[in-house]
């Protein structure tokens, strides 16, 4: 499975999820069945709200899942209507754990009732 999470700082597995999704400055994917990850610079994370647009990188990455403290519902119905399973994590997590989560089957899904209405301003 191949698993992003948005953060602020490129510190790999060590990096703590961000409260975000579409300002991360950066995403971790990390690939279970290789136990490889790599940084990806977001491109996008200087944006008015509604205006990013980070979906396609994480295409071209192949990610299944996307585990994120905070999500808008458009972001959240795209990411859904292409597959990708996105869930809810805190701020300031470690990937690490996150990771162990999701192994362990601990997360919970991400719905359109628990997106954010603006950035930083999720329920």
């Amino acid at each position: 499975m191949i698993i992003c999470v948005p953060t602020d700082e490129p510190k790999g597995l060590d990096s703590m999820a961000y409260g975000h999704f579409g300002s991360a400055p950066y995403f971790i994917i990390y690939n279970t069945l290789t136990n490889n990850y790599e940084v990806v610079n977001n491109g996008n994370a200087v944006h008015e709200h509604g205006q990013c647009n980070p979906v396609q990188p994480l295409l071209e990455k192949k990610v299944e899942v996307v585990v994120v403290a905070g999500m808008g519902a458009r972001a959240l119905s795209n990411l859904n209507s292409m597959g990708i399973r996105v869930y809810r994590t805190i701020e300031e997590k470690n990937i690490k754990d996150i990771i162990s989560e999701i192994n362990n089957n601990k997360m919970k899904e991400l719905t359109l009732n628990d997106s954010c209405g603006g950035h930083h301003n999720c329920n």
